[in-house]
């Protein structure tokens, strides 16, 4: 009886340890992310449970109170108010044909077990053409871009407790197979201006996908 008890102590005990030091995160991953400066680099090993195609975004986000200001402000000076607002001239949303903050960023997809398959994937908000990776099985999905070329794609509430509004930008959707995998996103220039709203990098499910 006492071996018993101890049996299930430590089984109990390991389970325990291991739920601590899980790292993986199942998306939806929604995490603080620095692109002011170049070198600044997130990594996230996620579980897919799921064979779909997942993307990974960057969500811009200005706080209220500093964008009533900027309005307030922009209003003594020429053409519609949003041209002159922190977050529409970063993400280039400002109908005058001028593109937003040049914000380069490099993803890399690793697979932690072996791919039997090459990748599929779909470059920030073009949701037609899906293309192959071509690229050994064992050799992770990279891809580098530069968002100031493309629109944010659809906006929501902002992951945290401020209630701003947060718009995202698609920078690549990838098919990924059920499996373990680490997602990296790493700042590749010099982008200042971004001091001024916050960032978000986002791992979520691609709507975009389902018709593939």
């Amino acid at each position: 009886m006492e071996q018993i008890k101890w049996i299930a102590l430590v089984l109990v005990f390991s389970v325990l340890i291991i739920g601590c030091n899980s790292t993986y995160e199942t998306p939806r991953v929604w995490k603080d992310m620095d692109v002011t400066k170049k070198g600044n680099k997130e990594e996230i090993n996620i579980s897919i449970e799921k064979d779909a195609f997942y993307r990974v975004g960057l969500g811009y986000i200005q706080d209220k109170k500093s964008k009533e200001i900027e309005y307030k402000k922009a209003k003594n000076l020429n053409g519609p108010s949003y041209r002159h607002i922190s977050l529409f001239k970063i993400l280039g949303d400002t109908g005058d044909g001028k593109t937003g903050s040049k914000i380069i960023l490099k993803v890399k997809v690793t697979p932690y077990e072996k791919q039997t398959e090459d990748y599929k994937y779909r470059r920030a908000d073009d949701k037609k053409i899906f293309t192959v990776h071509k690229a050994s099985k064992e050799k992770p999905f990279e891809i580098t871009m530069d968002l100031s070329k493309y629109k944010h794609i659809y906006h929501t509430t902002a992951p945290d407790e401020t209630d701003d509004q947060m718009n995202l930008k698609n920078i690549v959707g990838v098919y990924l197979r059920k499996g373990d995998y680490k997602i990296s996103v790493e700042s590749l220039n010099d982008v200042p201006e971004v001091k001024k709203i916050r960032t978000y990098l986002i791992i979520e499910a691609d709507s975009y996908g389902k018709g593939f």
